[in-house]
């Protein structure tokens, strides 16, 4: 195509396509340029404009949905609409679209949708013939237009058969091949016929030596040219300088010298070399490549990874500040030099540069490097100092404190009588010090404060101004003061010296009438102000520059301060005060561009800079940027956009040398971006820059000779398919890199251990002793590495470092165990090394540093389980001088494994290599690393990296922001390059959760030997000096997201394997985490023994797989150690006072009243056990529980739960007599809340007023919230865990609303991001409205407003009182009116109205009182400061997007101390959580990288606070922040759920677990002994017959369950019978009844609306039915309703104190009614059988059906009939005799037979009743007179609503009684007294 169209003449437009290719790459895209955005058109757009032709090359790469955007141009319609904007563009004359592809089958094609592909004429092309390929061959030119010489018609021939020979074998050559075997040729042959060897050596490199494909090659070569030989074995000579000669090419391998040469082949045909193999130094290769062409600083090393993406290898557009983009200026200028010094040997055949172009060069750099940089750099300062001073002003301003301070510097001050004689010789000069003896201290500030008087406009009054230049005063001659009529004090009358050259105003005394109101004086002298010299009406009548006050004086009697006008609002406001550029910077810049503009104009360059793109462009954006810079026009605020080459870039335009590491694991239509580079004749078009200057953004890069390009693949075997396509290998020279051999690693590690003054036979000795103990290691069945090369060098590098003051086998050793010996176990280490000394009478020798293998003990002062009972702090170091603070830093417990651990971290300083300590949490990776920089005095910078952490985030970014209402563009540094800043030492945690491009961001960091850091963005090398780099990680089976680290990556560290602490390590740390508990004697060693026993028994049990056969993952280590510390430390005090003072053994609300048996057995036990009861029980009582919350309550079911309770009793032993019922929440204290036995402190938020409805308390629900409070107590973080309908998340709510904490609940899901939990840059646009300033006017009106009302107005005559106040009254509503004003009115009227304020205040400028005149100094200045602020704001025309980082709710609830739930953990993605890992540690902290300033968000008591203090000890709130002690985070994840993810046993080990299970687990033999037949009850006992339904609905539920789980009933897949389930049956239920619908038949409905809604078919339905019939007839429910539930004298225990009083009183309540009822229906009885009585016995049943029973059952339709009948028949018609017996029977009222007279009968029947009646009143009346005695101001509101329903129940059976005057109202009576007020 490119041939074809060359010959056409029309332009050729080319879109590479990718599978990140979007239609916007075909017809363009809008781009961020300067002040705006620009259209960039696409390729497509601009060939169809033009009419050229189009080619869409790979076409098959791109998403078929980008295809879909062209049918419409493919269909002949020749135009085709852009997508965001609807404009169709139609195609010129000329225009023809092609495109290419390989086929489907070739790597990451798509297939062409056969719709798309009809639409093409399509050409397939084969292999060429073997003619024709010889023909191709013999014709074909090179790149400079010229044919090759050597080439005949025979030699073609044979290539062309060589050809198609091994097309179809695996040996097969392509057509690149042939072309780069010729032109080796070319290069090579020196006219020799040497095609064979030629080939050889380009078509076997890619083979290992002993490959039978290789030698298939040479055997093919040998047949084709038979006459010519193929040396096989030939000997590698390197000749070259004596630098080359002692360099590591001269002692290398003959492998490294054979791959050198072969590279220097392939490099010098202009051939792009692919290293292949396994780890063998490929990088090594390339870097001494590099350093043998003194090129090492033009090697560019990308290291590849899954996630590499175009953008990252080509560049991007990015924003630079105006100070950033002048900083860049130096390097923009040299990338021009470069240019130029590329280009310049390549014009000639020496391909060097002349004399006279390296001086041209060295000066133009010297310029560059030495002039321009001085003047930047000194600009930057001028600019930075600026700013400061800027920052200062508004801080000052800010600040009312400060400005108070800084006023009251500059007050004159009061003078007392003593004081007035003196002032006649006062003298005061700008250049001396003030001699007058001052009350107040000066401070030096850029500026004073001044007073200002602002004219109305409507004023046209001339008014005489004073004016004075403060920097031509020379002396005051003379001060004296006069009385003016204030009592004793007087005005000042200065003399000023008669200097012609002063232009000072001289006052002449005039008299006056000054303000009179001050209810002092009415008359004053004044001073009238004239002036000496003429000045124009629009001058600023007070310099700016003053470093002195020109007005105010703190005399109570002074004279009127002189008050100036300015006319500051008539000139220009500029946008920020702008620096000017120094003559020496814009000189600098004038002679580098006309340097730049002969490299274009000399005759001796013209010929190829002129036309050289890549020069032209250079040189075009470093003007550009110039004129932008020195543009005055141009606001210094906004951002200007620059393309950032990217590295790959970078070294094309430069020439230098790219290297491309692990080129397999990136999209291969990334590495495809590259493939015009890698044709044998190079080009290179970068599309991407749409700022580029020449060709309209299409800049074509010459690539010169010296531009070399490397990559490697790691192949670990020979056979091993690489995932490369065959197109890009072929693009390719292969250069198979095989392993070392053994012996040539030997000469690699004898080169590296010569030294100048070393002993060659020592050394000998010392490489063999080494690779005899590496492979003593190597074949032990134990290691698993393979390749151990990185280790080996380490290893050396590590004997070379080291303190020479050790022997060099001492360090050999010491490096072999700590890099070598660590991978195997450490208890096999003195095994191993015994073994090795006597495998040799060699090495017996070294039988004396055996030390080196032991485990650390007691004589290297390791602490011991013996040395633990000794007071005395082990110090474990040796050094010259024991210094205190050593101790103090050593915060670790010395165990074995920490010290060897901290010895692996002296050993990584000493290899230079970076320290990566890979283990299992729990282990003390991190600690182990903080611990060592604490001890030598380094700040380690700890970064917990995620999946969600970016480079930009680390390194640093440009990023929009707002300062004063205008969008600026600033450098937001990152952590990381802080941290080399200030050169601390860097902890990168978790560094396998970071994505790959972060790590290949990071990569240069790891380098061995590195001395700079190079800032992409920027190009900024920052100095890497004395910053060692650490780094932590889980392993990848861990989980959360953890992954393996790129090979490439992996081999830049020292691996360090950690592993768990022995037992007896552990049993150390543990008596070092109870220490403070044992020093206040809280715990004993006997119970530390019990408690480590129980940890290494649960250990054990969960090995063995007793314990946790479900859920999990359960890790047994050190982390629930600490865990247990921390519940134990936080509430054990409050439990030993919980047990002293409450009784354990029985319920506390047992009554004292009870009498019945069960009690007093109970009170028995309990008199017996009492004494029992001491401290130590309690205190085992106390651990038991706690042990229980971070050991038992982990595991998930009933049964595993049960047994680890067991473990945890049989480890704490207590009688089995006592037994804690202490299930009640006391919140009487408002400091304190008691939840069972665990008291945790209230918050600050309003205790919750209404019931509480939606947790109800059984005992259950109480001992889950125990737990919980216990676990909150240790401030950890907390995970609940369980299936739904658990109440997880409502567990949390009531803990918190009983706590009166603040709960913010943030659910997660999947689409949850990391910006989400922590916070996000977000837009603000509408600046002007919501601009910071308004409020700091609106405080200043406020401070005015006290101002005037409690200091000015006491002053003030009544009459001016009201005038003054008026005047402020109207200042005030003119600014009320600015809510509904349009988008720049508000800043109009509020200078207005802020001038008003200041010709306000200037009024009370001479009030006789100083603090009123400091305070309206300090206003009239910040008035003028905002003022000033809102004009520059005025003059930001345009409506600005800014971005502001907005904390999230998460964030905010850590800093203010609220607590936080996270629900639905799992739920999210795996780096959502990851975030937080060092949020849930021991040391809790948080990175807020996202942050501007990069916040940390820690404890107060962290440790690392320290490094974050000035020298006065204050923190730095800028880059520290507290996490409040309040603060709490819960956490819950249901395991069960569909679409979530596994959490991490990282995660988990960190977290308190406590797994809850469903709430309708119960047992189905006793149901109503479970908690959820009393969560029932609890919720029905308002409705009669409230347990019998409760009962009810409980079998029900039961019963289903099982037959859903037998079959027998069968719902929808994904339908669960849980508890919701039943609790919608409940509310179903509840409702209906407040319907008046009979309970039971209420009941039957909720059942059966809410179990066979969702039934299979009608045969299940009539199944449940009869079984629901069949429970509701086993429970017998067809007794009569009461008007509460059913009899029960139940005491419910588990519930709040006034819900179980109720429950008796309803007890006793409804046997109140059954007493009265069965009394009114014998009454009946007897009256009936009086037939003279009959109508007033029919009245009398009428009113008892009317007046009780129909209340009890309002919805009775027997009752209701009953009475009809009644009222309507006549006597003779009604049998009340028989009504009352059937009516008697249904409501099995037993009815006695008196066969007395009926005055008898009455009488007996109320001597019978009464006993019973008075002692159910009587007790009704006792329990009413206790329920009102224990209310509290807890339950108050719930006690009076109860005590009124009963009073209406009480009052229904009085009003009853009295109506009818019988005598049982007596009784009534009494109880309606205990309910009066």
């Amino acid at each position: 195509m490119n041939h074809i169209s060359s010959q056409q003449k029309p332009k050729l437009e080319r879109v590479n396509n990718t599978d990140t290719t979007t239609i916007q790459d075909y017809l363009g895209t809008y781009l961020p340029v300067n002040d705006g955005f620009v259209f960039q058109k696409g390729a497509l757009y601009r060939a169809m404009e033009n009419g050229w032709w189009f080619l869409a090359d790979e076409f098959n790469l791109a998403d078929p949905s980008v295809m879909n955007i062209l049918f419409p141009l493919l269909e002949g319609k020749n135009s085709i609409m852009i997508p965001t904007s609807g404009k169709i563009i139609t195609a010129k004359q000329g225009f023809h679209f092609f495109a290419t592809q390989n086929d489907s089958s070739y790597a990451n094609r798509h297939q062409l949708p056969i719709s798309l592909r009809n639409r093409f004429l399509e050409i397939q092309f084969d292999e060429f013939p073997e003619s024709e390929l010889s023909e191709i061959l013999l014709r074909r030119n090179q790149a400079d237009k010229q044919k090759q010489k050597n080439l005949t018609i025979q030699i073609t021939n044979s290539l062309a058969s060589l050809y198609h020979q091994l097309i179809q074998t695996r040996s097969r050559i392509t057509f690149r091949e042939l072309i780069k075997w010729s032109r080796r040729y070319e290069l090579f042959s020196s006219g020799k016929d040497v095609w064979p060897m030629i080939g050889a050596s380009l078509l076997t490199s890619k083979y290992p030596l002993e490959s039978p494909v290789r030698q298939g090659i040479i055997n093919d070569l040998k047949a084709k040219w038979p006459n010519l030989s193929i040396p096989t074995g030939s000997q590698i000579e390197i000749k070259g300088t004596s630098d080359l000669s002692q360099s590591i090419i001269s002692t290398s391998p003959l492998t490294f010298q054979r791959t050198l040469t072969r590279i220097a082949q392939a490099v010098h045909a202009n051939e792009p070399v692919l290293l292949i193999g396994p780890t063998s130094c490929k990088t090594l290769i390339v870097e001494t490549w590099a350093r043998v062409l003194n090129r090492y600083d033009e090697l560019v090393v990308i290291h590849l990874t899954p996630e590499s993406e175009s953008a990252n290898l080509i560049g991007e557009i990015q924003p630079y500040t105006f100070l950033d983009l002048l900083k860049r200026l130096p390097a923009m200028a040299e990338r021009v030099v470069h240019r130029f010094r590329n280009l310049c040997p390549n014009r000639n055949s020496v391909g060097k540069l002349y004399p006279n172009e390296e001086q041209f060069i060295n000066s133009l750099m010297n310029s560059i490097t030495k002039d321009l940089n001085d003047a930047v750099d000194q600009f930057e300062k001028d600019y930075s100092h600026e700013k400061e001073l800027s920052q200062q002003k508004d801080a000052l301003h800010n600040n009312f404190t400060a400005l108070r301070e800084y006023t009251e510097s500059f007050m004159m001050p009061s003078f007392d009588d003593k004081y007035i004689g003196k002032l006649e010789n006062t003298i005061e000069t700008t250049t001396t010090t003030n001699t007058t003896e001052s009350q107040r201290s000066y401070i030096d500030y850029e500026y004073s404060p001044r007073l200002y008087r602002y004219d109305d406009d409507d004023d046209d009054v001339e008014k005489p101004v004073f004016t004075i230049n403060q920097s031509t005063i020379k002396s005051y001659e003379k001060s004296q003061l006069e009385d003016d009529g204030y009592d004793d004090y007087g005005s000042i009358d200065i003399k000023v010296n008669s200097n012609p050259e002063s232009n000072i105003s001289v006052g002449s005394k005039t008299t006056c009438e000054l303000y009179d109101d001050y209810d002092l004086v009415s008359d004053v002298e004044e001073l009238e102000s004239v002036t000496t010299d003429k000045r124009d009406s629009n001058e600023i009548t007070a310099s700016t520059q003053n470093t002195y006050p020109v007005l105010i004086n703190s005399a109570a009697g002074a004279t009127s301060s002189n008050v100036f006008e300015s006319h500051m609002e008539s000139l220009p406001i500029r946008a920020v005060n702008q620096t000017d550029f120094l003559p020496k910077l814009c000189q600098t810049v004038r002679n580098i561009q006309c340097d730049f503009e002969k490299m274009i104009t000399h005759p001796n360059y013209a010929s190829f800079c002129a036309t050289d793109a890549t020069l032209l462009d250079y040189q075009a954006k470093f003007s550009n940027a110039w004129e932008r810079l020195s543009d005055e026009k141009v606001d210094r605020t906004r951002p200007i956009f620059i393309f950032n080459d990217g590295p790959v870039i970078t070294a094309a335009k430069r020439g230098g040398i790219l290297f491309l590491e692990d080129l397999d694991l990136p999209s291969q239509a990334v590495v495809e971006r590259l493939n015009s580079m890698l044709e044998p004749d190079p080009t290179l078009t970068l599309t991407e820059d749409v700022t580029a200057v020449v060709d309209k953004g299409q800049l074509d890069i010459s690539l010169s000779k010296t531009f070399q390009i490397f990559a490697s693949v790691h192949q670990e075997e020979a056979h091993q398919l690489l995932k490369l396509s065959p197109s890009t290998r072929s693009r390719f020279t292969e250069i198979y890199v095989p392993a070392y051999s053994k012996n040539e690693l030997e000469d690699l590690v004898r080169f590296a251990l010569n030294q100048p003054n070393s002993n060659p036979n020592k050394t000998a000795l010392l490489v063999e002793q080494m690779f005899s103990l590496r492979e003593k290691l190597r074949t032990d069945p134990e290691w698993k590495l393979h390749n151990d090369i990185q280790l080996l060098f380490r290893w050396v590098d590590f004997i070379k470092n080291h303190h020479a003051s050790i022997s060099l086998t001492h360090r050999m050793l010491l490096g072999v165990r700590f890099f070598y010996f660590d991978l195997l176990s450490t208890e096999r280490h003195t095994i191993l090394f015994e073994e090795w000394l006597n495998s040799s009478e060699n090495f017996l020798t070294l039988k004396e540093f055996i030390f080196i293998f032991k485990q650390p003990d007691a004589s290297h002062d390791a602490i011991t389980l013996k040395s633990i009972q000794s007071d005395e702090r082990i110090f474990p170091f040796e050094v010259h001088i024991i210094v205190n603070k050593l101790r103090q830093d050593f915060f670790c417990v010395p165990t074995p494994t920490l010290i060897n651990q901290i010895a692996r971290i002296f050993a990584a300083t000493s290899s230079t290599t970076p320290l990566l300590l890979e283990g299992p949490p729990g282990t003390g990776k991190t600690q182990v690393i903080t611990q060592v920089c604490s001890l030598l005095g380094k700040e380690c910078e700890r970064i917990n990296l995620s999946a969600n952490t970016s480079l930009d985030q680390l390194i640093g970014c440009i990023i929009p922001r707002c300062v004063n209402g205008i969008r600026v563009f600033q450098w937001q540094e990152g952590r990381v390059l802080s941290a080399i800043r200030a050169q601390r030492w860097i902890l990168f945690d978790e560094l396998n959760l970071a994505t790959p491009e972060v790590l290949e961001g990071l990569a240069p960091l790891f380098y061995r030997g590195i001395t700079h850091y190079t800032i992409r963005s920027t190009g900024e090398r920052v100095p890497v000096n004395d910053v060692l780099i650490f780094a932590t990680m889980n392993p990848s089976t861990t989980g959360g997201g953890r992954s393996k680290l790129p090979r490439s990556i992996n081999n830049l560290f020292t691996i360090v394997q950690i592993y768990d602490y022995s037992e007896e390590e552990l049993r150390i740390i543990l008596n070092q985490l109870f220490s403070f508990d044992l020093e206040h004697s809280n715990i004993n060693m006997i119970q530390l023994d019990q408690l480590f026993d129980m940890h290494v028994t649960f250990k054990l049990r969960i090995s063995e797989g007793a314990l946790g056969r479900t859920g999990g993952p359960y890790k047994i280590n050190l982390r629930d150690l600490s865990k247990l510390r921390d519940v134990f430390r936080h509430s054990i005090d409050n439990q030993l006072s919980h047990y002293e003072f409450l009784n354990t053994i029985v319920d506390e609300n047992i009554s004292n009243e009870d009498n019945n048996n069960t009690n007093n057995e109970t009170r028995k036990i309990a008199n017996e056990l009492s004494s029992t009861l001491d401290s130590s029980t309690a205190r085992l009582l106390s651990i038991r529980k706690f042990a229980q919350v971070v050991y038992a309550c982990q595991f998930q079911g009933e049964q595993d739960y049960i047994k680890a309770c067991e473990i945890i009793n049989r480890k704490f032993p207590i009688s089995d007599k006592i037994e804690e019922k202490n299930c009640s929440i006391d919140m009487s204290s408002p400091a304190v809340v008691r939840i069972g036995s665990i008291y945790i402190k209230t918050g600050s938020e309003e205790p919750s007023t209404t019931a509480n409805i939606n947790l109800i308390h059984t005992k259950k629900t109480i001992s889950q919230l125990e737990s919980l409070a216990a676990a909150c107590q240790s401030k950890r973080t907390i995970l609940l865990e369980g299936d739904i309908c658990t109440r997880k998340t409502k567990l949390v709510i009531e803990l918190a609303r009983i706590t009166r904490h603040r709960l913010i609940i943030i659910p997660l899901h999947e689409n949850y991001e990391t910006t989400d939990l922590i916070g996000s840059w977000l837009p603000n646009v509408d600046q002007k409205r919501e601009h910071p300033l308004f409020s700091k006017i609106e405080i200043l009106f406020k401070q005015i407003i006290k101002l005037i009302l409690l200091i000015i107005i006491p002053l003030l005559s009544e009459n001016r009182n009201k005038n003054e106040f008026d005047e402020f009254k109207r200042i005030l509503r003119s600014r009320t009116l600015n809510a509904n004003l349009t988008r720049d009115e508000p800043l109009t009227n509020e200078i207005n109205a802020l001038k008003k304020v200041i010709n306000f205040l200037n009024r009370f400028s001479n009030v006789p009182n100083d603090e009123a005149r400091i305070y309206v100094s300090c206003y009239v200045q910040q008035a003028m400061h905002y003022m000033d602020k809102l004009r520059e704001f005025q003059s930001n025309t345009k409506q600005e997007i800014g971005f502001t980082f907005v904390e999230s709710e998460f964030i905010q609830a850590i800093r203010e101390g609220w607590w936080v739930l996270l629900d639905n953990v799992n739920s999210a993605p795996s780096e959502v959580l990851e975030r937080l890992n060092s949020l849930t540690e021991d040391n809790p902290m948080l990175s807020l990288y996202e942050f501007a300033d990069g916040q940390i968000l820690t404890k107060k008591d962290n440790p690392i606070m320290l490094s974050y203090k000035n020298s006065d000890g204050q923190i730095l709130t800028e880059k520290i922040g507290i996490i409040h002690e309040n603060f709490r985070l819960f956490t819950t994840a249901n395991l069960n759920r569909i679409y979530s993810n596994k959490l991490s046993s990282a995660f988990l080990n960190r977290v308190i677990r406590i797994w809850f299970p469903p709430i309708d687990e119960c047992d189905e033999k006793d149901p109503t002994k479970s908690d959820l037949y009393e969560l029932l009850s609890t919720q029905l006992m308002s409705i009669p017959a409230g347990k019998q339904l409760a009962h009810l609905l409980l079998l029900i539920h039961i019963h289903v369950k099982q037959y859903a789980k037998d079959g027998q009933l069968v719902y929808p897949a994904d339908y669960q019978i849980s508890y919701r389930l039943l609790e919608q049956c409940v509310r179903t239920l509840i409702s209906l009844v407040n319907k008046d619908i009979h309970p039971v038949d209420a009941c039957y409905a909720a059942v059966i609306r809410s179990y066979c809604s969702a039934l299979y078919d009608q045969h299940q339905y009539r199944f449940f039915l009869i079984e629901l019939q069949k429970t509701i007839d086993k429970l017998n429910l067809h007794s009569p309703s009461m008007l509460f539930s059913t009899p029960s004298n139940e005491f419910y225990e588990k519930q709040e104190r006034h819900i179980q009083e109720e429950n008796i009183i309803r007890s006793e309540f409804v046997e109140f009614e059954r007493v009265f009822i069965e009394y009114m229906f014998n009454l009946l009885k007897i009256l009936i059988q009086d037939e003279k009585m009959l109508k007033k016995t029919r009245h009398l049943f009428i009113l008892f059906i009317n007046e009780i029973l129909l209340p009890m059952a309002t919805n009775d339709a027997q009752l209701i009939q009953l009475k009809q009948t009644l009222l309507t028949k006549s006597d003779v018609d009604v049998n009340l005799s028989l009504i009352l017996n059937e009516l008697a029977q249904q409501r099995k009222i037993q009815l006695e037979n008196y066969n007395v007279n009926l005055s008898k009968a009455i009488e007996l029947l109320y001597e019978k009743e009464a006993i019973s009646i008075g002692a159910t009143s009587e007790q009704l009346c006792l329990l009413l007179d206790r329920y009102i005695r224990n209310t509290s101001f807890n339950d108050a509101n719930q006690r009076s609503e109860f005590l009124q329903r009963s009073t209406r129940i009480i009052e229904t059976f009085h009003d009853f009684f009295s109506s009818t005057n019988l005598r049982c109202k007596t009784n009534c009576r009494n109880v309606k007294a205990w309910l009066s007020p």
